[in-house]
């Protein structure tokens, strides 16, 4: 059983933890959207178990130590659910979708559970935030280590996660990104193809780097040569 396969999450509420395991049935995006319904319904429980045996003996004398342990911000949020996008207004990209309809930041989302959040746009190839909280890649389906919390990615940051879907359907669906890492990179056409993608996003990102617009002109040009002299590339 791979990475991708299952998802498990620990929860603690008032000192005692609990382990949450979803088995994968479909996609890695369902795997994710079941895994947080499941996390989300095991707090909700736990929290209601807990405030009914704090309340039990003594109603009165046990408010104030129920709502120090349970301020009612947070339990009148647990009871609500996740907040919905507005009907209509485009979701910021800073939010992650973490179950269909619901958004939360990736702090939030991390706290959650749901690290691993990703969106798989093609088989082996997945969406996912940058660390810096603020660019997108691509990355190898099951590569993430603890040496390598960004797993295994192609390299370009794209300034925005619609940016890197359509880059990923248009540009890359030709390409099997279910084989390893070292066949990839043994591939000459889809290695010559993520470099120009590579230099191509950085460009877009800092257009006044001019080193980075020369390597963007070699890349073309070689993957230009590769694929013969009248195919078109971007």
């Amino acid at each position: 059983m791979n990475a991708n396969d299952f998802r498990e999450t620990k929860i603690r509420v008032d000192g005692i933890e609990q382990a949450i395991r979803t088995e994968r049935t479909s996609t890695v995006k369902r795997l994710e959207a079941d895994h947080t319904k499941a996390v989300k319904a095991a707090l909700v429980a736990r929290r209601t178990e807990v405030l009914s045996e704090m309340f039990a003996p003594d109603m009165a004398a046990q408010r104030a130590k129920a709502l120090t342990a349970f301020p009612a911000c947070n339990y009148v949020d647990a009871r609500k659910g996740f907040p919905k996008a507005p009907t209509g207004k485009p979701v910021p990209d800073y939010l992650v979708e973490i179950e269909p309809g619901h958004y939360a930041t990736a702090e939030a989302a991390e706290s959650m559970g749901a690290e691993e959040l990703a969106e798989e746009v093609l088989p082996g190839l997945e969406l996912r935030r940058f660390s810096d909280g603020k660019s997108w890649l691509l990355r190898l389906a099951g590569t993430v280590t603890e040496e390598k919390p960004e797993g295994g990615h192609l390299g370009p940051l794209f300034k925005s996660r619609d940016r890197a879907r359509r880059v990923a359907l248009d540009e890359l669906s030709g390409f099997d990104w279910t084989r390893s890492a070292d066949e990839l990179t043994a591939d000459e056409a889809t290695r010559l193809m993520v470099r120009f993608i590579k230099w191509r996003e950085h460009v877009a990102r800092k257009p006044s780097d001019a080193w980075a617009g020369e390597q963007l002109r070699e890349a073309e040009a070689a993957l230009k040569d590769f694929h013969g002299s009248d195919s078109s590339v971007g």
